[in-house]
């Protein structure tokens, strides 16, 4: 359940342009659909990680998902394995964003893609109300955007492309 589903992930991987079999780590995959949409419509390598067990069960709906319950700061990974790392709508939910990009960046490989979609506060003198919040959403870890590209690049990645799909958010929020 993110803003945009499907379609921003298949924006992202058209831009990537990640030949079949690449591998890629979808970090707070949750249920696990865009772990099975990576293999099943881009022949991809893919692989989720999430720390709810409860959304792994969920996701192993189809045995032939490879999972495993990790946080994002903390990856049970070898450094250097991933053409790219998915994490849509999770950053912003991890402890320590910061460490999560470290290990983003640790185990992709040279040249590889951090592919990131999440929620970020347009106007910044919001964001100070969007952490007290009695809620536990991305809504609450949301920060501008310049403290999101100020984090990436500070784990060592750059920003090749940056889009506003605001429209997609409020389509989401409609929905609910």
């Amino acid at each position: 359940i993110r803003p945009g589903g499907l379609d921003l992930t298949y924006r992202a991987l058209t831009f990537c342009a990640l030949p079949p079999g690449a591998r890629v780590l979808d970090v707070g995959c949750g249920p696990a659909a865009s772990v099975e949409y990576l293999i099943n419509q881009f022949s991809l390598n893919a692989i989720g990680a999430d720390p709810s067990e409860k959304l792994l069960h969920s996701g192993r709906r189809s045995a032939h998902l490879p999972l495993i319950q990790s946080y994002g700061e903390d990856l049970p990974l070898a450094a250097d394995q991933f053409d790219a790392v998915l994490t849509e709508c999770s950053l912003s939910v991890m402890r320590n964003t910061e460490q999560a990009l470290s290990e983003f960046r640790r185990v992709l490989r040279p040249g590889g893609y951090l592919i990131l979609s999440d929620l970020y506060a347009r106007n910044p003198a919001g964001i100070e109300a969007l952490q007290t919040l009695p809620l536990d959403s991305c809504l609450c870890g949301a920060v501008s955007q310049a403290q999101i590209i100020d984090r990436v690049e500070a784990a060592g990645l750059h920003v090749l492309r940056w889009e506003d799909h605001t429209y997609a958010l409020n389509v989401f929020a409609a929905r609910l």
